[in-house]
């Protein structure tokens, strides 16, 4: 027998494998900046390593796993967002502290999990999460598109300024 999460995460692979779930509004394009720059990138997630892979398989091509220096999944570790584990494990394989590094997330839950990790957060509520409190992010923006992207980019020198 089929349980529940296993038939959403069939929809949902099937879905993505048919286009209709596209990277939010200017993910591929940071990602490309940051690559271009030079600068290193990580996964750290609470979906599964298979939802993960069907949607990167999709939508970046077979070897977007050469663009990662890390991926986390939530069933690789033993405690999922709002804990910390899989930002910390994700920091571990960069051999990196906190503070050298920046997540993006789109819930609150995500935010508590890179906060407790020591990260600056850039937080792009979504269509699910718009009504959520981001107030521990260190900046909020509607996207990855939004004219206040540019303060990753040049951060002032205090650090970032909320939007």
């Amino acid at each position: 027998m089929v349980s529940i999460h296993q038939r959403k995460n069939a929809i949902y692979a099937a879905q993505v494998r048919e286009g209709r779930v596209p990277l939010r509004p200017g993910v591929r394009r940071l990602m490309d900046e940051a690559r271009a720059g030079g600068l290193r990138l990580g996964v750290a997630t609470t979906t599964s390593r298979a939802n993960v892979e069907v949607l990167f398989d999709s939508t970046l091509g077979e070897g977007w796993r050469d663009w990662f220096s890390c991926c986390i999944a939530g069933d690789e570790v033993a405690r999922k967002k709002p804990a910390p584990d899989v930002y910390l494990a994700c920091l571990a394989a960069l051999g990196l502290a906190g503070e050298e590094a920046i997540a993006i997330e789109d819930s609150a839950a995500g935010v508590a999990s890179a906060r407790s990790a020591g990260l600056a957060v850039v937080a792009t509520p979504s269509a699910y999460t718009q009504d959520e409190d981001f107030g521990a992010a260190t900046m909020v923006l509607a996207d990855l598109d939004s004219a206040g992207l540019e303060q990753l980019r040049h951060p002032t020198p205090g650090g970032f300024r909320p939007c």
